[in-house]
């Protein structure tokens, strides 16, 4: 049950698989680069990018921080 959860903790939200070239943005959240970059292609109506996960927005496309402690 922890290894479970704690592959958990790899996964990227957006295509639920373990996280390949991993990245945080500023909200602390992690995603494959791939993916996130995929999802901010077209920002919201609004013109902002937001996390997936805790919805935090912002009017510029955020930083891309690579995370190697996510790699697994």
């Amino acid at each position: 049950m922890l290894k479970r959860k704690s592959l958990e903790l790899f996964r990227c939200s957006v295509c639920t698989e373990v996280l390949k070239d991993p990245v945080t943005i500023p909200c602390g959240h992690n995603y494959c680069r791939p993916c996130i970059m995929t999802y901010w292609a077209r920002p919201d109506i609004s013109g902002n990018y937001s996390c997936i996960q805790c919805k935090k927005k912002s009017k510029s496309r955020p930083a891309l921080n690579p995370n190697s402690m996510c790699v697994y």
